[in-house]
């Protein structure tokens, strides 16, 4: 453990604390939710009561008594019918803020909620805090400047005056119909920022026969005692809402706390993995919380820092071999050019007459001499693809002048062949490229098809414009090869097992220069190919050029070596029916970290594999494209020195059997020499 650990963490497991954390936050939950039952319980239970305790009021009342419990109830019901209105005219000229007051008279819903009835002849009444009548049961007194009335009727102008400043009620005597003076009382309350005030007003002696106010008492007692249910009612959702609200409290704080100590801690686990996963092994897990979390990222750090390690020494490995291979082929190629041109002036006697031996060992030596020069230049174009050096000259060009010269350059190539190629060249649009690297790949791969390609064939080149850019197309009738070599073929130093493929020759690195060509233009380039039905090749050259050539490993970059491993992979998760899967993903170009996972996921999904099964090969596989390339480096450098010592070997043999076809030519001269002496002597004696 590192030095600035934290203190000693508890014994309880991680789980198990999880589990009592959730467990006690459960219970106390629980409790306060039982809390609130119970409190509801209690508060239905007394308005039940008081309910109960009203309606037995009534029959435990005098007369008086009754008539003074109507008229309380009675001014309750004025008033409770002036407040019924105010509301519903605030909320219409809440809606309506813009409405003049001869509008509003004229508006006939405004009309239908500001006058209602109020008992049995009562009323209600608009008037504006200026004093002036503007809505009426009576229209003829609409206008009406109601302060006229306060020497007519002092009472009604005091409680209509008290009204405008604010909520007002109290009693005044009106003549009926029949001119009878009889006591009203009414109730006004000014409409919530409005400049209106509403009364509500009524005759009290109507709520006083005998068999009215026992109804009525009944009606208001009943309609009392209700609000009074409907107000504990309403302060019943109000505690549940607030208990609500402190359970969701307590619930997002028990989330908080969760999230702060495990899921953040984890994520950044996760995110930090993310990192290394696109090779990033600068990336540190920072997690502040103790316990068991931070010993797994001080685990997970020291980790890292090997792995850190053991990155930068490969590094610095691929680096090493990548600028010896660039110095070595810069180093081999200096003294070739002088060399090529001093035998090349002995052939043609410069240094004098040379005789027949002579010429055929400069002859083997000029004729290896090339062909080591010619690995030694795609030695060095290799070097420049992998270091982010290979020169482009991008020009806006129209390539299908380029593709012609080149057909017709290259029917010239391998002539005895008598081998037809045909180029269908659509209609494709000027693009911003180097029409010379272009040409390189294409002449590369026409040359190929040119050598394994039978007499008399034909090669066919198709051109169109695709999605992103321009397609080409190099079909030949050659010999083919399996999926598995059409896989590989862009593989340096890979070659095809059979006889005419060793029997041409060739370094190994013409379709991986191809590739490194194409690829530093975010391009794509690949094979398709049966046995015994030919070979074609198809590569894309994108509309916009790349705005910077990045380095791209070609040499020692182990690609056999983690392909067979996830083949591997495959054959044990699958069987036989893995590698025929194995060897589809290869022909797409697929066996990368992103398709790999990407298709366990698509076999978990759809029920081929279990989630265990998947997790498992998730995890092999990101080991495998995740760990270190120094071994896989290792091996395809020793692949490099076989497919050199190879060549050379190959130099030898062609020199030893040139060797022995010249000792076996001359053994037959000498054979042909005796035979004609013999003759020669045989005739001189018949003659003689």
């Amino acid at each position: 453990m590192r030095a600035d650990s934290p203190e000693k963490t508890e014994d309880i497991p991680l789980l198990q604390r999880i589990t009592f954390r959730v467990a006690a936050y459960s219970i106390l939950l629980i409790f306060l939710i039982m809390i609130s039952l119970l409190s509801a319980y209690l508060l239905i239970s007394v308005s039940e009561e008081e309910l109960i305790e009203e309606t037995e009021l009534f029959g435990n009342v005098s007369i008086e008594q009754t008539q003074d419990v109507v008229e309380e109830m009675s001014r309750n019901f004025i008033e409770h019918e002036a407040y019924r209105t105010e509301e519903l005219l605030h909320t219409f000229l809440k809606e309506n803020p813009s409405m003049s007051y001869d509008e509003l008279r004229e508006d006939t819903v405004f009309r239908s909620l500001a006058l209602n009835t109020v008992g049995e002849t009562g009323y209600s009444a608009v008037h504006t805090r200026d004093g002036i009548n503007i809505m009426h049961p009576n229209p003829d007194i609409e206008g009406y400047d109601l302060s006229r009335l306060s020497d007519e009727l002092p009472e009604f102008w005091d409680i209509i005056e008290m009204s405008l400043v604010k909520e007002a009620s109290g009693f005044y005597d009106w003549a009926d119909e029949d001119g009878i003076v009889r006591p009203k009382y009414m109730h006004c309350v000014p409409v919530e920022d409005s400049e209106l005030v509403v009364c509500a007003t009524t005759y009290l002696d109507e709520f006083y026969s005998p068999a009215e106010s026992l109804e009525r008492f009944m009606a208001l007692s009943m309609e009392r005692t209700k609000q009074s249910i409907y107000e504990r009612f309403n302060d019943t959702v109000i505690f549940f809402i607030m208990i609500f609200l402190v359970i969701m409290m307590a619930i997002i704080f028990v989330s908080f706390i969760t999230v702060k100590r495990i899921v953040v801690p984890i994520n950044k686990l996760q995110d930090v993995t993310d990192k290394v996963k696109e090779g990033n092994f600068d990336a540190r897990a920072e997690v502040k919380v103790g316990g068991e979390i931070r010993q797994l990222a001080e685990r997970f750090n020291e980790t890292l820092d090997a792995l850190s390690k053991m990155d930068s020494e490969r590094k610095q490995l691929e680096k090493a071999k990548t600028e010896f291979l660039s110095i070595t082929s810069h180093e081999l190629r200096s003294p070739m050019t002088p060399m090529k041109a001093q035998m090349q002036m002995l052939l043609k006697g410069y240094y004098g007459k040379l005789n027949k031996k002579q010429k055929e060992a400069l002859d083997i030596t000029l004729r290896n001499t090339d062909r080591l020069d010619k690995i030694i230049m795609d030695l060095l174009e290799v070097s420049r693809i992998e270091a982010g050096r290979l020169k482009f000259r991008f020009r806006k060009v129209d390539l299908k002048d380029h593709i012609e010269r080149l057909v017709e350059e290259m029917k010239g190539f391998k002539s005895e062949k008598n081998i037809n190629i045909k180029a269908d060249i659509g209609d494709i649009p000027e693009i911003e490229t180097d029409p010379d690297r272009i040409m390189q790949v294409l002449r590369n791969l026409l040359n190929n098809a040119l050598k394994f390609s039978p007499k008399n064939s034909e090669i066919n080149i198709k051109v169109r414009t695709a999605e992103n850019g321009i397609m080409f197309k190099v079909k030949d009738e050659g010999m083919g090869m399996t999926k598995k070599d059409a896989a590989n073929i862009f593989e340096p130093f890979y070659q095809v097992e059979h006889s005419l493929q060793r029997k041409e020759g060739g370094t190994g690195l013409g379709l991986t220069i191809c590739r490194g060509i194409i690829t530093s233009q975010n391009g794509r380039i690949w094979a398709e190919s049966s046995p015994g039905k030919g070979t074609t090749f198809y590569f894309t050259v994108p509309f916009e050029p790349v705005k910077e050539i990045k380095p791209l490993k070609l040499m020692f970059s182990g690609r056999a070596i983690m392909e067979d491993r996830i083949k591997e992979l495959f054959r044990n998760m699958f069987g036989p029916v893995g590698l025929n899967e194995f060897e589809d993903l290869k022909s797409r170009q697929e066996l990368d970290s992103k398709h790999v996972m990407g298709y366990i996921d698509y076999l978990q999904k759809s029920g081929v594999i279990s989630k265990n099964d998947a997790d498992s090969a998730k995890s092999r596989a990101e080991s495998i494209f995740t760990s270190t390339e120094q071994d896989m480096a290792e091996k395809a450098g020793a692949e490099f020195e076989n497919r050199i010592s190879e060549f050379f070997s190959e130099d030898k043999n062609s020199e030893r059997k040139n060797k022995d076809e010249a000792a076996e030519r001359k053994t037959a001269s000498e054979h042909s020499q005796k035979k004609e002496n013999k003759e020669d002597r045989t005739g001189k004696g018949k003659s003689n």
